[in-house]
Protein backbone atom coordinates (compact mmCIF):
# COMPACT_ATOMS: atom_id res chain seq x y z
CA UNK A 1 0.00 0.00 0.00
CA UNK A 2 1.32 3.42 -0.87
CA UNK A 3 1.67 6.51 1.22
CA UNK A 4 -1.14 8.92 0.43
CA UNK A 5 -1.20 12.69 0.64
CA UNK A 6 -3.49 14.45 3.09
CA UNK A 7 -5.66 15.60 0.19
CA UNK A 8 -6.08 12.02 -1.08
CA UNK A 9 -7.19 10.85 2.36
CA UNK A 10 -9.50 13.83 2.85
CA UNK A 11 -11.14 13.71 -0.58
CA UNK A 12 -11.65 9.93 -0.51
CA UNK A 13 -13.92 10.41 2.53
CA UNK A 14 -15.69 13.58 1.39
CA UNK A 15 -19.42 13.57 0.64
CA UNK A 16 -19.29 16.76 -1.44
CA UNK A 17 -19.70 15.00 -4.80
CA UNK A 18 -21.26 11.80 -3.49
CA UNK A 19 -24.25 10.36 -5.35
CA UNK A 20 -27.36 9.88 -3.26
CA UNK A 21 -30.38 8.47 -5.04
CA UNK A 22 -29.21 9.72 -8.41
CA UNK A 23 -29.50 7.36 -11.34
CA UNK A 24 -26.10 6.42 -12.76
CA UNK A 25 -25.45 7.82 -16.25
CA UNK A 26 -22.31 5.73 -16.83
CA UNK A 27 -19.56 3.93 -14.94
CA UNK A 28 -15.80 3.54 -15.14
CA UNK A 29 -13.71 0.70 -13.76
CA UNK A 30 -10.23 0.46 -12.28
CA UNK A 31 -9.10 -3.13 -11.91
CA UNK A 32 -11.82 -4.70 -9.74
CA UNK A 33 -13.38 -1.41 -8.71
CA UNK A 34 -16.42 0.11 -10.40
CA UNK A 35 -17.48 3.72 -9.91
CA UNK A 36 -20.90 5.00 -10.98
CA UNK A 37 -21.28 8.62 -12.05
CA UNK A 38 -24.35 10.82 -12.43
CA UNK A 39 -24.24 13.86 -14.68
CA UNK A 40 -26.48 16.82 -15.35
CA UNK A 41 -25.75 18.40 -18.74
CA UNK A 42 -26.90 21.84 -19.79
CA UNK A 43 -26.07 23.32 -23.21
CA UNK A 44 -23.08 21.04 -23.69
CA UNK A 45 -21.67 21.83 -20.27
CA UNK A 46 -21.40 19.71 -17.12
CA UNK A 47 -23.67 21.42 -14.64
CA UNK A 48 -23.42 18.74 -11.96
CA UNK A 49 -21.20 15.67 -11.61
CA UNK A 50 -21.33 13.16 -8.76
CA UNK A 51 -19.88 9.73 -8.02
CA UNK A 52 -20.74 6.72 -5.89
CA UNK A 53 -17.71 5.81 -3.69
CA UNK A 54 -16.27 2.33 -4.15
CA UNK A 55 -14.46 2.42 -0.77
CA UNK A 56 -10.99 2.39 -2.26
CA UNK A 57 -8.92 5.36 -1.09
CA UNK A 58 -7.05 5.98 -4.34
CA UNK A 59 -10.04 5.55 -6.66
CA UNK A 60 -12.44 7.54 -4.49
CA UNK A 61 -10.02 10.45 -4.20
CA UNK A 62 -9.48 10.46 -7.97
CA UNK A 63 -13.26 10.36 -8.52
CA UNK A 64 -13.62 13.37 -6.22
CA UNK A 65 -10.87 15.18 -8.13
CA UNK A 66 -12.56 14.48 -11.48
CA UNK A 67 -15.86 15.87 -10.20
CA UNK A 68 -14.13 18.97 -8.83
CA UNK A 69 -11.92 19.65 -11.85
CA UNK A 70 -14.64 19.13 -14.46
CA UNK A 71 -17.50 20.95 -12.79
CA UNK A 72 -19.03 23.37 -15.33
CA UNK A 73 -16.78 22.05 -18.11
CA UNK A 74 -17.41 21.47 -21.81
CA UNK A 75 -16.20 18.55 -23.93
CA UNK A 76 -13.01 20.30 -25.03
CA UNK A 77 -11.93 20.71 -21.40
CA UNK A 78 -12.75 17.09 -20.60
CA UNK A 79 -10.79 15.89 -23.61
CA UNK A 80 -7.71 17.86 -22.55
CA UNK A 81 -7.73 16.69 -18.92
CA UNK A 82 -4.69 14.53 -18.16
CA UNK A 83 -3.84 12.08 -15.40
CA UNK A 84 -0.92 14.35 -14.59
CA UNK A 85 -3.25 17.27 -13.85
CA UNK A 86 -5.44 15.09 -11.62
CA UNK A 87 -2.41 13.77 -9.75
CA UNK A 88 -1.11 17.31 -9.22
CA UNK A 89 -4.51 18.35 -7.86
CA UNK A 90 -4.21 15.61 -5.22
CA UNK A 91 -0.74 16.64 -4.02
CA UNK A 92 -0.12 18.45 -0.75
CA UNK A 93 3.18 19.81 -2.05
CA UNK A 94 4.27 20.24 -5.67
CA UNK A 95 7.40 18.13 -5.26
CA UNK A 96 5.78 15.22 -3.40
CA UNK A 97 3.68 12.60 -5.20
CA UNK A 98 0.10 12.22 -4.01
CA UNK A 99 0.42 8.42 -3.93
CA UNK A 100 3.99 7.50 -3.08
CA UNK A 101 4.68 3.84 -3.76
CA UNK A 102 1.27 3.21 -5.33
CA UNK A 103 0.22 3.00 -8.96
CA UNK A 104 -1.78 6.05 -10.02
CA UNK A 105 -5.02 5.03 -11.84
CA UNK A 106 -4.31 6.81 -15.15
CA UNK A 107 -6.35 4.36 -17.26
CA UNK A 108 -9.37 4.94 -15.02
CA UNK A 109 -9.14 8.67 -15.75
CA UNK A 110 -8.86 8.11 -19.51
CA UNK A 111 -11.87 5.78 -19.48
CA UNK A 112 -13.88 8.20 -17.36
CA UNK A 113 -13.18 11.15 -19.68
CA UNK A 114 -14.13 9.15 -22.78
CA UNK A 115 -17.38 7.98 -21.21
CA UNK A 116 -18.28 11.44 -19.92
CA UNK A 117 -17.72 12.91 -23.39
CA UNK A 118 -19.86 10.15 -24.89
CA UNK A 119 -22.65 10.91 -22.43
CA UNK A 120 -22.61 14.65 -23.20
CA UNK A 121 -22.52 13.88 -26.93
CA UNK A 122 -25.58 11.67 -26.54
CA UNK A 123 -27.52 14.15 -24.41
CA UNK A 124 -26.88 17.02 -26.81
CA UNK A 125 -27.74 15.10 -29.98
CA UNK A 126 -30.72 13.24 -28.54
CA UNK A 127 -32.55 16.48 -27.89
CA UNK A 128 -35.21 16.77 -30.58
CA UNK A 129 -34.06 13.54 -32.24
CA UNK A 130 -37.65 12.60 -33.17
CA UNK A 131 -37.74 15.27 -35.86
CA UNK A 132 -35.04 13.39 -37.78
CA UNK A 133 -36.53 9.92 -37.41
CA UNK A 134 -38.15 8.02 -40.27
CA UNK A 135 -40.07 4.77 -40.29
CA UNK A 136 -38.33 1.37 -40.56
CA UNK A 137 -40.08 0.74 -43.90
CA UNK A 138 -38.62 3.90 -45.48
CA UNK A 139 -36.84 3.54 -48.82
CA UNK A 140 -33.07 3.35 -49.19
CA UNK A 141 -32.99 6.90 -50.59
CA UNK A 142 -35.08 8.24 -47.72
CA UNK A 143 -32.76 6.62 -45.19
CA UNK A 144 -29.69 8.09 -46.87
CA UNK A 145 -31.30 11.51 -46.94
CA UNK A 146 -32.38 11.29 -43.30
CA UNK A 147 -28.89 10.32 -42.14
CA UNK A 148 -27.19 12.94 -44.31
CA UNK A 149 -29.52 15.67 -43.05
CA UNK A 150 -28.98 14.56 -39.46
CA UNK A 151 -25.20 14.75 -39.92
CA UNK A 152 -25.23 18.06 -41.78
CA UNK A 153 -27.83 19.97 -39.81
CA UNK A 154 -27.44 18.45 -36.34
CA UNK A 155 -24.21 16.56 -35.73
CA UNK A 156 -21.83 18.85 -37.63
CA UNK A 157 -23.27 21.96 -35.99
CA UNK A 158 -22.56 20.64 -32.49
CA UNK A 159 -20.11 22.99 -30.79
CA UNK A 160 -17.52 20.28 -30.04
CA UNK A 161 -17.23 19.30 -33.71
CA UNK A 162 -17.71 22.70 -35.33
CA UNK A 163 -15.04 24.29 -33.16
CA UNK A 164 -12.63 21.57 -34.29
CA UNK A 165 -13.77 21.96 -37.91
CA UNK A 166 -14.72 18.28 -38.05
CA UNK A 167 -17.55 17.17 -40.32
CA UNK A 168 -19.12 13.71 -40.50
CA UNK A 169 -20.40 12.46 -43.84
CA UNK A 170 -22.36 9.42 -44.95
CA UNK A 171 -20.40 7.37 -47.50
CA UNK A 172 -22.35 4.14 -47.91
CA UNK A 173 -25.36 2.42 -46.36
CA UNK A 174 -26.18 -1.28 -46.58
CA UNK A 175 -28.69 -3.38 -44.68
CA UNK A 176 -26.23 -3.97 -41.85
CA UNK A 177 -23.59 -1.26 -42.13
CA UNK A 178 -23.22 2.49 -42.38
CA UNK A 179 -19.83 3.66 -43.57
CA UNK A 180 -18.95 7.21 -42.54
CA UNK A 181 -15.99 9.48 -43.10
CA UNK A 182 -14.56 12.58 -41.47
CA UNK A 183 -13.38 15.67 -43.29
CA UNK A 184 -12.07 19.10 -42.41
CA UNK A 185 -14.68 21.84 -42.37
CA UNK A 186 -12.01 24.24 -43.65
CA UNK A 187 -10.56 22.55 -46.73
CA UNK A 188 -12.61 19.33 -47.08
CA UNK A 189 -9.50 17.21 -46.59
CA UNK A 190 -10.16 13.67 -45.40
CA UNK A 191 -9.47 13.05 -41.70
CA UNK A 192 -8.38 9.83 -39.99
CA UNK A 193 -10.97 7.16 -39.03
CA UNK A 194 -10.01 7.62 -35.36
CA UNK A 195 -10.93 11.32 -35.41
CA UNK A 196 -13.64 10.47 -32.87
CA UNK A 197 -12.91 8.08 -30.00
CA UNK A 198 -14.75 4.77 -29.58
CA UNK A 199 -17.23 6.18 -27.06
CA UNK A 200 -18.29 8.97 -29.42
CA UNK A 201 -18.53 6.57 -32.36
CA UNK A 202 -20.65 4.22 -30.25
CA UNK A 203 -22.95 7.08 -29.34
CA UNK A 204 -23.22 8.13 -33.00
CA UNK A 205 -24.06 4.55 -33.95
CA UNK A 206 -26.95 4.45 -31.45
CA UNK A 207 -28.26 7.78 -32.75
CA UNK A 208 -28.16 6.61 -36.38
CA UNK A 209 -30.03 3.44 -35.41
CA UNK A 210 -32.69 5.61 -33.84
CA UNK A 211 -32.92 7.93 -36.86
CA UNK A 212 -33.63 5.10 -39.32
CA UNK A 213 -35.32 2.79 -36.77
CA UNK A 214 -32.88 -0.08 -37.39
CA UNK A 215 -31.07 -1.84 -34.55
CA UNK A 216 -28.86 -4.01 -36.76
CA UNK A 217 -26.93 -1.15 -38.38
CA UNK A 218 -23.24 -1.05 -37.44
CA UNK A 219 -21.21 2.12 -37.85
CA UNK A 220 -17.84 1.90 -39.59
CA UNK A 221 -15.46 4.86 -39.94
CA UNK A 222 -13.04 4.90 -42.85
Amino acid sequence: MGQYSRRVLEFSKSDKYKMNDDKACFFATAKSHRVDFSVVVERGRVKKLNHRPCHNTAIDSVSYALCALLENSQMQRIESLSAREVESFLRDQNHVSSMEGAEFPSEFIELFCAKLMGHIFSVELSDGLEMWQIGPEASYVDKINAISDFFTLRVNTLGYLSEKNIEVECIHLSETELVIGFKSGINNMKLAPNTLNKELLGTLEELVRSVIQCEKINLVAE
